[in-house]
């Protein structure tokens, strides 16, 4: 099921701090996204956002919350 567009902002990540991620919007707007505490310890996170900001990757991000979504731009159904 896609989720509704009220929800979710596509953003290109652009930067990458110490604790935290700069992206900007389709509509050019920036925004910071603020990791969670687990992905803020993460080595593998981290090399995989880096790897997303050099290949200039759009991503979906929380609207509400400015935060990455972990079930990408799909939200799956259990079946049966």
């Amino acid at each position: 099921m896609l989720r509704p567009s009220n929800e979710v902002l596509t953003a290109r990540l652009v930067a990458v701090t110490a604790n935290a991620i700069m992206a900007e919007t389709e509509s050019g707007a920036y925004l910071k996204i603020m990791p969670s505490q687990k992905q803020r310890t993460d080595p593998l996170f981290w090399e995989s956002i880096r790897a997303i900001v050099k290949a200039k990757l759009w991503v979906p991000v929380s609207k509400m919350k400015h935060q990455l979504l972990e079930t990408d731009w799909l939200e799956t159904v259990p079946v049966g």
